[in-house]
């Protein structure tokens, strides 16, 4: 699941369909068959006009990755990725460049750039010794996070790792930046965690076990304004935490698992199931 940064448009997925919502009004626009396999990763540019998605076939060890016209459901070009059972994709703040990460199967798992605009390869950014499971690019630009196996490597725009974050025990399943950039946060449905981590030191500010809840945290997102850090949970609810003190605000209960969790730029917290987007008054996140 993804939104525009204008709050026009939502895309999700489920196992190779994509549905286009017009998210002022609620109302689905379009569904289209996108992709022969499940799709792992959407990505969206800040004006909702165009739509990247991302499937991978572990049987093929074939990605693919196709680029969408959000006003017609156009598809304007595809290629394909050699990798593994995983594929993740990050667009650039400008709204040009999309990184691909590759899990490892016949080469060395990379990230690979592309031309959002001529759908040309950019070549590769770096390489590294195990599958990428999530990519994140930083608000300015200039960094992009790269979770791989129990590591999260922070690299400049030359593909030098500036730093390592290695506290996870187990495989991390998302990344994200906070909106000013100096926070990162990170989860691991394997490890059961959630941890938020300082950039400008490196070092982590604190981990969120959520063990005792039965939790298995593989969506965070950051809302707008930095404060809250909502996560996903396969029992039926989402939970709420104060970024700055790693305390629980709340548990939001729902019928079905939660497969992914996001903010709008309004503060809207959204939440996507099997079968149901669920929509969040900003109020009913702040109790």
């Amino acid at each position: 699941m993804t939104i525009s940064a204008n709050g026009e448009i939502l895309a999700s997925a489920g196992y190779g369909q994509i549905s286009i919502w017009h998210l002022p009004s609620f109302q689905r626009l379009y569904s289209l068959t996108a992709h022969d396999d499940e799709i792992r990763n959407l990505a969206i540019t800040a004006d909702g006009r165009i739509l990247v998605s991302a499937s991978a076939s572990e049987p093929t060890s074939i990605g693919l990755v196709k680029v969408w016209n959000t006003l017609t459901g156009e598809e304007l070009g595809s290629w394909t990725e050699k990798t593994g059972a995983s594929i993740a994709i990050s667009l650039h703040p400008n709204n040009k460049t999309l990184a691909v990460g590759t899990d490892f199967y016949y080469e060395k798992p990379a990230i690979n750039l592309w031309n959002l605009e001529t759908l040309k390869s950019l070549g590769k950014l770096a390489k590294f010794r195990d599958g990428i499971d999530s990519l994140a690019y930083s608000p300015d630009g200039n960094t992009i996070a790269v979770a791989v196996g129990c590591d999260i490597q922070i690299c400049n725009m030359t593909g030098q790792i500036l730093f390592k974050l290695t506290d996870h025990m187990d495989v991390i399943e998302c990344i994200v930046f906070s909106p000013d950039g100096r926070k990162l946060a990170s989860s691991s449905g394997m490890d059961q965690t959630v941890r938020l981590w300082n950039l400008q030191t490196g070092k982590q500010d604190y981990c969120i076990s959520t063990t005792d809840d039965d939790c298995y945290p593989s969506s965070i997102a950051f809302s707008p304004d930095g404060k809250i850090l909502a996560s996903n949970s396969y029992e039926h609810n989402i939970q709420l935490w104060d970024v700055e003190t790693g305390g629980l605000i709340c548990s939001l209960g729902q019928s079905e698992q939660i497969s992914s969790v996001l903010f709008s730029q309004e503060g809207r917290l959204i939440s996507r199931s099997d079968s149901n987007i669920n929509i969040w008054s900003k109020s009913s996140t702040m109790n």
